[in-house]
């Protein structure tokens, strides 16, 4: 891992592309196993305290992205076949970035009850420690906006008290033959919401978006 890092700490990024985030999210795959016989290995299933084959239950990214630059980086992966506590796997995260080099700012995650747990070892959205040379070293903990936005629609949909439908009816009107001649200046440059009933997590984010287009 030491020269890992030393060489990590040596791969050209400038100052900039140093000041960077770390971001983790889990994704939960369909838990089906394949057997590669040219390799043959089992993949998608690992053993359990028991020793016992199983298949993974979820998949842990952790990646780092600039905050100023668009420089981003995969930093590990990890399989599990169950759903435990991460908070040791993230801290050991913190302290990998900062020993290739790079200026951690944040930690950017979505607000599963998973991550709360990962969360533990920060202090009101502050995680402080100490550097080998003694510095007080402090990494803050924001939610990524993509998926504040899912969930505030998603919560706009369950409400009887919100017409999630109303912009889908408003384009309608929109688009009608006797409002086209007064509207022809943006039509004509296809400016107008690309979603106006989201079903899906991406669809939900573009609602929101200042500039969509047909």
């Amino acid at each position: 891992m030491g020269s890992q890092c030393r060489m990590l700490r040596h791969c050209g990024s400038t100052a900039h592309d140093r000041v960077v985030t770390l971001q983790f999210d889990e994704i939960f795959p369909n838990q089906e196993t394949t057997y590669i016989a040219a390799e043959d290995k089992l993949y998608g299933c690992g053993y359990g305290e028991n020793g016992q084959t199983a298949p993974f239950a979820r998949v842990l990214i952790f990646g780092v992205r600039s905050m100023l630059t668009a420089f981003n980086t995969l930093l590990s992966t990890h399989n599990y076949i169950d759903y435990g506590d991460d908070k040791e796997l993230l801290e050991h995260r913190i302290r990998l970035v900062q020993e290739i080099g790079l200026d951690l700012k944040a930690v950017v995650c979505d607000r599963a009850n998973a991550n709360r747990v990962s969360l533990k070892g920060f202090t009101n959205g502050v995680y402080a420690r100490r550097t080998e040379e003694g510095h007080l070293y402090k990494v803050r903990q924001i939610y990524d906006c993509a998926h504040l936005v899912n969930a505030y629609h998603n919560k706009l949909r369950a409400n009887l008290r919100y017409d999630v439908n109303l912009i889908a009816t408003l384009k309608k009107q929109y688009l009608q033959d006797e409002n086209k001649s007064l509207c022809n200046f943006w039509l004509n440059r296809g400016a107008g919401p690309s979603v106006v009933a989201p079903r899906t997590f991406p669809d939900n984010f573009a609602f929101f978006d200042n500039v969509t287009y047909f």
